[in-house]
């Protein structure tokens, strides 16, 4: 999921989709991208099945796959909602969770 929106044009793809299905050359023109490149990005969404295509005429409309969509919000609230000792250091304080330094609990390390 993390991987598939890395890159700040597909989090602006997605953005766009959600409004509306647009074709490739829609997207090139908005995102002042190449047809390729939109292409390529596109690839990266699809792989991970958030967007889908479909023929109208002699284009592809894409649009965002709601079921996708909707999986992918619960998983992110269950990892924003994690307890607290699971949660990332990045949301933590500093000393606090799994990436507190560990104080060694050796009394004689060479008796």
């Amino acid at each position: 999921m993390f991987k598939a929106l890395a890159a700040p044009t597909r989090i602006t793809m997605v953005r766009m989709l959600k409004k509306r299905a647009l074709c490739v050359g829609a997207l090139a023109r908005l995102l002042e991208i190449t047809p390729g490149a939109v292409s390529q990005h596109l690839g990266v969404l699809k792989e991970v099945r958030l967007v889908e295509g479909e023929k109208r005429g002699y284009f592809m409309h894409y649009r965002l796959n709601p079921e996708t969509l909707a999986l992918w919000q619960e998983a992110l609230g269950d990892f924003l909602s994690a307890p607290k000792e699971l949660e990332p250091c990045v949301f933590l304080k500093p000393g606090e969770g799994l990436c507190a330094p560990v104080k060694p609990n050796v009394k004689n390390p060479r008796s």
